[in-house]
């Protein structure tokens, strides 16, 4: 329930990465001199999801590609979290003092899911043969006022596809239900104007209720963007068209939005999607190199010089800078003076906590897979900071066996204009017992961790997509090209699908 960016950057959290120090050996946890070769076809920097899917697939058209990473691992914000599991009262980040250790336990540390509407990742990660897994129980929205119910079926970012259901009932009132299905049925929504939010169209389409107490909370928890700030074509790609079609906005969803969960992992965690994407990779001729940051992009006659630290300087035909929004405008400006035209506007800070508790009372999932948090809500009278609460054992059936009937909880944190602050133990417990309506307390907490993922995506604008597509178009006709979540948008199906194309296109 995440917004960050998936794409590419380094993520702080604990644990070892088993794709760490990927170079040139088929086992990308070994670190192996690199190779005295310094031209290339391609050279990718960035070892996100993005850069790892460019190497993967350009490397097996038979060009020569290396990728550089300037951290010490792979796998960007998809990273593991390692847990060490201890018996006795009370804890300290990454286990307790004192205790009976059970553990360690290899959960995720970043994006714990991706979407099914688009099938990108899903399809990469069967062909490199990870098994897929489906959640086990269903989402709840906790809106600003009132109580948590379940997300109703079949919604897109909140936009229900049946204003009669009767969960939407619950969650907006009756009489609220009905003006927005009112409002909808009058097909007002049909014609779209270029620049419209997701805020506008449901506005106009569905009225505030809906965009208060369904929208603004799952979208905004989701992309870690106000839904005023979300350019409808890049977070819901199909939706303009089926508008336009329908007129109706509860139809367009419907057609576009499946039976079935919304989104899926690998099964055994997410983090196993890099370390086998990197694998492949290599297997297929890359060279991976950690540690290895690029300082300097020079166009050199017909090709372009990088200058690495360390390892001096290499050569590449070709140029992918597969990294977060602001390292690629720092890198492109010098040869791109249009760079300074692009103003990334900070997204929301990204910070979790994981909690591992032997708690019976959360047996019965009392919030299903977890519980999207409307700003300001008080459930139970208390005022929580979190904004989404992932139960991961009750969602991943992975997990739940993982853990042997103890349960993982991960609190998400960071909303649009909040100072970056990490939970501590006691706000996330405090948070979670809130939220899952159960008493939690320090006794039960076997591990807990912080992570932060060091700032989000910029918000996915109308005006910053068209410049970052401008900027991107203009580039690739010098042979340099631009990768990741800040140009393909959020999510691991689109920057997996960006990613895919744009290797299509380079061999």
């Amino acid at each position: 329930m995440t917004g960050s960016d998936p794409a590419a950057g380094a993520a702080t959290s604990t644990g070892p990465d088993p794709a760490a120090g990927a170079a040139t050996s088929h086992d990308p946890g070994r670190k192996v001199p690199a190779p005295d070769r310094t031209t290339w076809d391609l050279a990718v920097i960035g070892a996100g999801i993005a850069g790892l899917t460019l190497a993967h697939d350009v490397t097996r058209s038979g060009r020569s590609v290396v990728l550089l990473e300037a951290s010490g691992r792979v796998g960007g914000l998809v990273s593991p979290l390692s847990l060490s599991l201890v018996g006795g009262s009370g804890s300290a980040d990454g286990g307790a003092d004192g205790g009976v250790r059970t553990g360690p336990v290899l959960l995720d540390g970043g994006a714990e899911a991706m979407g099914t509407r688009r099938p990108a990742a899903i399809e990469l990660a069967e062909e490199l043969g990870l098994a897929i897994e489906r959640p086990a129980a269903g989402s709840w929205v906790q809106p600003a006022a009132g109580p948590a119910r379940p997300v109703p079926p079949r919604s897109l970012l909140g936009v229900p596809s049946d204003l009669a259901h009767p969960l939407v009932a619950q969650i907006l009132g009756e009489r609220a239900a009905r003006r927005a299905a009112e409002a909808d049925s009058a097909g007002r929504a049909g014609a779209l104007p270029g620049s419209a939010s997701l805020a506008d169209v449901v506005r106009y389409a569905m009225g505030e209720d809906v965009l208060e107490r369904l929208v603004r909370p799952i979208a905004g928890a989701l992309h870690a963007s106000d839904p005023e700030e979300l350019a409808i074509d890049v977070v819901a790609p199909g939706l303009r068209a089926a508008l336009a079609e329908s007129g109706s906005l509860s139809t367009a969803v419907a057609s576009l939005v499946g039976e079935g969960p919304a989104v899926a992992t690998v099964r055994g965690g997410m983090h196993l999607l890099p370390a086998t994407l990197a694998r492949a990779a290599v297997a297929a001729g890359a060279e991976i190199r950690t540690g290895a940051a690029v300082e300097r992009l020079v166009r050199d006659g017909g090709a372009w010089q990088l200058q690495v630290a360390p390892g001096g300087t290499l050569r590449a035909r070709e140029v992918v800078l597969a990294v977060p929004g602001p390292e690629a405008l720092r890198m492109v400006e010098p040869e791109f003076p249009t760079a300074r035209e692009v103003r990334l506007v900070p997204g929301a800070p990204v910070e979790h906590r994981t909690l591992i508790l032997d708690a019976p009372a959360l047996d019965r999932a009392p919030r299903g897979s977890g519980v999207i948090v409307g700003e300001g809500a008080e459930p139970g009278g208390r005022a929580v900071r979190a904004k989404a609460l992932t139960h991961s054992s009750a969602k991943w059936p992975w997990v739940a066996a993982a853990l042997g009937g103890r349960h993982a909880v991960r609190l998400s944190y960071g909303r649009p204009g909040e100072e970056p602050r990490l939970p501590g133990v006691d706000e996330a417990l405090a948070d979670a017992a809130a939220l899952l309506g159960v008493d939690l307390t320090a006794a039960q907490l076997l591990a807990t961790a912080p992570i932060s993922h060091g700032g989000a995506l910029a918000p996915q604008t109308p005006g910053m997509r068209e410049t970052v597509t401008d900027l991107a178009a203009t580039a690739a006709e010098r042979d340099l090209h631009l990768a990741g979540a800040w140009v393909a948008g959020t999510g691991l199906p689109a920057v997996v699908a960006h990613a895919r194309r744009l290797a299509r296109r380079l061999v």
